[in-house]
C-alpha cells in the first residue's frame, strides 16, 4: 500500500506494514508459492529422473532417444505444471481480501485493519509521538555506536 497508514493510538506515521490476502470464502490466508524454490525442485526432481535413466540408456545406443525424449517430456510437463499452478495462484491472489497487520514504531501498538473497511479513529497524542521519538533516536545512536566500537576494534586487531 503506498498510502502512509497513521497510528490509532499516538497518530504517529512511523507505521510497519504486513499485508496478508485473505480468502473471501474462509477468511484463511492465501499462501505465496514457492516461485524459483519451487522451480529449482522441479529441476532436481528432473536430475533425479536422469540419474535412474542414465544406467538403462547408456547400456545400449537405442535406449539413448527414448530416454531423451523421456527428459524432455518430464520437464515440459513440470513446466507446464509449475506454470498452471503460478497462474491460478496470481488469480487467487487478485480476488482476494486484502488484511494488513499494521505496528506503529513509536508506541509500540498493533493493530488489524481490513480493506474497505472503516479505518480505526485516530487519537493524536503529542506527547507519545515525542517519547517514541526520543527512543528510535535512542536507538540509532545506540547502533551507531556499537558498530563505530566494532569498527575501532577490527582496526586495532588487524593481522
Amino acid at each position: 500500500m503506498s498510502v502512509q497508514l497513521q497510528c490509532p493510538n499516538c497518530g504517529g506515521f512511523k507505521t510497519t506494514d504486513k499485508m496478508i490476502h485473505l480468502d473471501v470464502a474462509t477468511q484463511k490466508p492465501i499462501t505465496k508459492l514457492g516461485g524459483c524454490g519451487c522451480l529449482s525442485m522441479s529441476f532436481v526432481l528432473l536430475g533425479g529422473l536422469a540419474q535412474m535413466i542414465a544406467p538403462w540408456a547408456s547400456a545400449s545406443k537405442q535406449n539413448e532417444p527414448i530416454a531423451l525424449a523421456i527428459l524432455i517430456g518430464a520437464a515440459i510437463l513440470l513446466l507446464v505444471f509449475y506454470l498452471a499452478a503460478k497462474r491460478g495462484n496470481n488469480r487467487d491472489r487478485s480476488a482476494a481480501q486484502k488484511k494488513h497487520e499494521l505496528y506503529c514504531d513509536l508506541c509500540g501498538y498493533r493493530w488489524q485493519w481490513i480493506e474497505g473497511s472503516p479505518y480505526p479513529n485516530v487519537v493524536v497524542n503529542p506527547d507519545l509521538i515525542a517519547k517514541g521519538e526520543a527512543q528510535l533516536q535512542a536507538q540509532a545512536q545506540a547502533r551507531r555506536d556499537a558498530e563505530g566500537a566494532f569498527y575501532l576494534y577490527q582496526q586495532r586487531h588487524k593481522k
